[in-house]
């Protein structure tokens, strides 16, 4: 009789070894369907080469000069340049395009009436809202890396002397090489950035879908607009230099962050003896290649995201089946 039972708890733990993960198997199964569905790949490539026809168009920054008398503007792949076209540019990109992702996690069974039929299954309900929100956001994670990648292929072609039109057929830069991307600067960007940008919008914006799954639309329509206001309220505001890392958009941060370089330009150019173009462009070449510290206004981001996960955590552990379980 011992014998026996013992027998069937060893099977049973090998039972339990073998079950599948039921987090794992929602996350790969929602993984799978993406990969398989064509609109992932469209979207993919066409976050890919939109982000490097962004950093083209914007090969140089004319809304970033850092000498009054000549035309001496940012890269966008430079220390300077990155901050400013990751910060503007990639996170209103970003913008437009998460709240689609994040909405339609949990809203897409509901416009295909398979709801009920999920949840005839021995599925728990947190792993049902926990699995779809980690696949929505290894998507979301594979668009702002492709942003990136977009961003560096493009400024290694523009640093071969392609025939590009780099400067833009300005005069002063014939003899000029364009920069090769800098690297640590770009990815020091997309971590403090294009990162926190992600997560703040697909966490709050999945959480309100997972609330309101019938009303994906409006929910949708609401992120998009916050996020582009947000930019134009804290411009429209004034200076507010001591809030600014509360704007959940980036824009007044950046802009005060450039302030930073342009005063480090100036002073530098001061100190140095020459006037002509050459002279300027090696002492903005020293400036904008710089990386100043942007790490201590994370803060705020990180408390916006933190709600951000709450909001999809509490909605996972009170997430309610037919059945009553959980």
């Amino acid at each position: 009789m011992i014998v026996q039972t013992e027998l069937k708890l060893s099977n049973l733990k090998q039972s339990a070894r073998k079950a599948p993960n039921p987090l794992l198997a929602v996350t790969a199964w929602e993984l799978r369907r993406a990969v398989s569905r064509k609109g992932t790949w469209v979207l993919l490539v066409a976050v890919l080469g939109f982000s490097a026809f962004l950093t083209w168009n914007n090969r140089m920054m004319e809304n970033v000069r850092l000498d009054l008398i000549f035309p001496i503007f940012a890269h966008p792949t430079s220390g300077l340049g990155a901050i400013m076209f990751q910060g503007t540019i990639l996170s209103y990109l970003l913008g437009l395009i998460i709240p689609f992702l994040a909405t339609d996690q949990v809203a897409r069974d509901y416009k295909r009436r398979t709801y009920e039929l999920l949840m005839a299954t021995p599925l728990p309900g947190w792993a049902y809202i926990c699995g779809r929100y980690l696949a929505g956001l290894v998507l979301g994670l594979a668009v702002s890396l492709l942003m990136l990648a977009g961003v560096i292929i493009m400024g290694l072609l523009l640093a071969l002397d392609l025939p590009l039109n780099q400067y833009k057929d300005i005069s002063f830069y014939a003899s000029q090489r364009y920069p090769l991307p800098n690297l640590g600067a770009l990815a020091q960007g997309g971590l403090a950035l294009v990162l926190p940008t992600l997560l703040l919008l697909y966490s709050l914006s999945f959480g309100v879908a997972a609330l309101l799954p019938r009303r994906t639309a409006l929910v949708k329509a609401l992120f998009v607009f916050s996020w582009i206001m947000s930019g134009f309220y804290w411009i429209f505001a004034g200076d507010n230099s001591d809030f600014a890392a509360w704007n959940p958009n980036s824009v007044q941060m950046v802009w005060k962050i450039q302030a930073l370089y342009q005063a480090d330009y100036d002073r530098i150019f001061a100190a140095t003896n020459g006037s002509s173009f050459e002279h300027r462009l090696q002492v903005a070449r020293q400036v904008e290649e710089k990386l100043f510290d942007i790490w201590t206004w994370q803060a705020p981001h990180l408390l916006y995201i933190g709600l951000g996960l709450a909001l999809v955590g509490y909605i996972a552990a009170r997430y309610q089946r037919k059945r009553g379980a959980r």
